[in-house]
């Protein structure tokens, strides 16, 4: 795949190749976190999102906060990035914060 560009994406990062195919690991809300994160990952820094996120079976038929805090569920659904929203995973943009 190429970036916007140029560059070949994801070859020039160090977890890239990980995201370029992924077999998926038969757990519904993994398979589709880790599709919301790829597809965000290539959104934010302007490459093509890899084929394999638009499956059937990286999206949930349900909301999944995995978080586990009640109190945070509200803010989770409003804030969740697009890329894991449209799946069905609430996930509050501070979870993707490196600390």
């Amino acid at each position: 795949m190429m970036s916007t560009d140029g560059s070949t994406w994801p070859d020039q990062l160090p977890w890239g190749r990980s995201l370029q195919t992924s077999r998926g690991y038969g757990r519904p809300a993994v398979d589709a976190l880790l599709a919301g994160l790829a597809e965000h990952l290539a959104a934010t820094f302007g490459h093509e999102r890899p084929d394999w996120v638009t499956a059937p079976t990286r999206f949930l038929d349900h909301w999944w906060l995995p978080h586990g805090r009640r109190g945070f569920d509200a803010l989770a659904l409003r804030d969740a990035p697009a890329a894991f929203r449209r799946r069905g995973v609430m996930l509050h943009p501070s979870m993707l914060e490196r600390r």
